[in-house]
């Protein structure tokens, strides 16, 4: 926690602080509240809603910031969180899309594209323009069959319940991208990774300073 005390805040302080507490804040205890990875689509307009309502100079600074991390509308999210959905007209559009995805399927490695942020969206199913986007299949529904998603139709998915986000999974993404730097390879890739986390469960902390016990001679 940091506490500041300022008699004569400048501006610049002043919009900092209402936007942590107007936005930053705001966003922070929905995704607490909504941590499944089906809700990280949904939590997102949650973002938008609050955004709208900042000074134009605010929202010039952080639009292009969610536009270049849009992780979450990418379709392939969109689309999970739309079959876990409690709307069944959702759910059907989501079955829709996702089996024209999959004709459309290749066997070319897919690339992740960030989608165009519609910032006037009121629905998460709505921040992006479906027309024109690249639009996969998400990964988690890869083996669903065609009986699994006529089921969907009827009854929202049931999907794991991967956390949206937590220091953990940032921890992970460090940990996978210093392996994917530096081997090639799934394998070797795989076994750096593992011996890593092995490792911290073994030796979790380090003795800090403190601890330190000076030998007499």
């Amino acid at each position: 926690m940091v506490c500041w005390f300022d008699e004569s805040p400048s501006s610049e302080l002043k919009q900092l602080v209402q936007f942590i507490v107007g936005h930053y804040v705001p966003v922070w205890f929905t995704v607490r509240q909504n941590s499944s990875c089906a809700s990280g689509a949904k939590n997102l307009p949650r973002s938008v809603e609050l955004l709208r309502q900042k000074p134009a100079n605010i929202q010039a600074v952080v639009r292009p910031v969610l536009q270049r991390s849009s992780h979450w509308p990418h379709p392939e999210q969109l689309l999970l969180a739309m079959t876990a959905d409690d709307n069944q007209e959702t759910r059907a559009k989501a079955v829709q899309l996702i089996r024209a995805a999959r004709l459309r399927e290749t066997e070319d490695i897919r690339l992740f594209r960030f989608p165009a942020v519609n910032f006037g969206a009121e629905r998460y199913e709505d921040l992006i323009d479906w027309s024109s986007a690249d639009v996969t299949q998400p990964p988690l529904l890869r083996d669903y069959s065609e009986a699994d998603l006529d089921g969907v139709v009827e009854a929202p998915a049931s999907l794991p319940d991967y956390p949206v986000h937590t220091q953990a999974v940032e921890r992970t993404v460090k940990v996978v991208t210093e392996a994917c730097s530096s081997l090639l390879g799934e394998e070797s890739r795989h076994g750096l990774i593992t011996a890593k986390l092995r490792h911290r469960r073994t030796i979790s902390a380090f003795n800090s300073k403190r601890d330190v016990r000076l030998l007499s001679a």
